[in-house]
């Protein structure tokens, strides 16, 4: 797979999580959750692209840190964390997308 196509993937994957992240019908904790997951397979195969990318990555990792189901890890965090791992989400969102779109100009 060419790093075009990674990004891609990224960028197809942390949609999802968006989307997942603004459903009205689910808990927080389910909204985290669910994202976590969508944000795991997005990174499954390729790293994020750039220094501003994987260190949201990283943090939103180490908010979710835990061998446990991302639901229970997403029961433990405060709204504080909640809120924290929210915008971790939308800034690495944000560089991702930039990434794809740097790549495409190429």
């Amino acid at each position: 797979m060419t790093h075009f196509a990674g990004v891609g993937t990224q960028v197809e994957k942390l949609g999802k999580a968006t989307l997942v992240l603004m459903s009205l019908t689910l808990s927080p904790e389910k909204r985290m959750a669910g994202a976590m997951m969508e944000l795991e397979a997005a990174f499954l195969e390729n790293p994020p692209y750039g220094d501003e990318s994987a260190a949201h990555l990283g943090r939103l990792r180490s908010l979710f840190d835990g061998e446990d189901s991302w639901q229970e890890r997403a029961e433990r965090l405060s709204p504080s964390a909640r809120e924290q791992a929210s915008e971790a989400f939308w800034r690495l969102h944000q560089s991702v997308m930039h990434a794809f779109y740097k790549e495409m100009v190429k």
